[in-house]
């Protein structure tokens, strides 16, 4: 069986490591590579991206060299997700490929994305007491101060790209199909806005609604590498990726 290469986006403020668990229960012809973003995990040493044309074109670098004929995929949460569409329009117009398949998790769809407040421009504890409320950062973590002088920086950084950012729509959709995971209770993504992703592709584009809030992916990560596995190894077992 021909094997896969699944690319993974972090979600604002997230590194690689939000992904290390599920190598766990990966298929093993999926080959699960985590990326790592500046600023932060492996790369914390490097400076973090001023905008989201920055952060596309960091992530074209890392994956650049590792593209050739073996069939591959992009998965992306929350920002990740918008990062994951723009990487794969980015991917076509470079080298003419595009991932057999994308899978979108806890994200608007770009055209919908110019609706969020400017969270990044709120004093520190405003902006921690907002983000909290999401679900995704611990407690414990929270109340640890020096710990936030560090996070709190790298989270609104990321938070400043997907707010400034500023769709444009390309000369042509997304040649691939896409699955799109949403939580039930998630206060940032509604289902209809889920919905809305079927606009970006010129293939079938499935909404997979999960029991959760914004993060759900942290309750339910075997469920959700379950559905990636079935996926990814049908399409190969049915030569779609000939």
């Amino acid at each position: 069986m021909k094997q896969v290469s699944l690319f993974c986006i972090p979600y604002a403020g997230g590194s690689s490591h939000v992904y290390h668990s599920w190598k766990e229960w990966v298929h093993p012809n999926v080959n699960l590579i985590p990326i790592e973003l500046s600023g932060r995990g492996k790369r914390f040493a490097e400076p973090m991206v001023e905008s989201m044309d920055e952060a596309i074109d960091d992530l074209y670098r890392i994956l650049e060299t590792r593209l050739d004929d073996t069939p591959f995929s992009l998965f992306g949460h929350s920002m990740g997700g918008l990062l994951a569409y723009e990487l794969s329009h980015k991917i076509r117009k470079k080298i003419g490929q595009e991932p057999k398949h994308l899978f979108i998790s806890a994200s608007r769809p770009p055209h919908l994305n110019n609706n969020f407040n400017r969270l990044h421009l709120l004093e520190d504890s405003e902006f921690l007491a907002r983000i909290s409320l999401l679900g995704g950062t611990p407690s414990e973590a929270l109340e640890n101060q020096e710990l936030m002088e560090i996070f709190t920086p790298i989270i609104k950084r990321d938070y400043m790209l997907f707010e400034n950012y500023r769709y444009a729509p390309p000369e042509e959709l997304l040649n691939c199909p896409l699955t799109v995971f949403t939580g039930i209770h998630d206060m940032t993504v509604s289902y209809s806005e889920a919905l809305a992703w079927k606009e970006h592709t010129a293939k079938e584009c499935n909404v997979l609604q999960k029991n959760g809030g914004h993060f759900f992916i942290h309750n339910i990560t075997q469920q959700i590498v379950n559905t990636v596995n079935s996926i990814l190894t049908d399409s190969v077992n049915n030569h779609e990726w000939r």
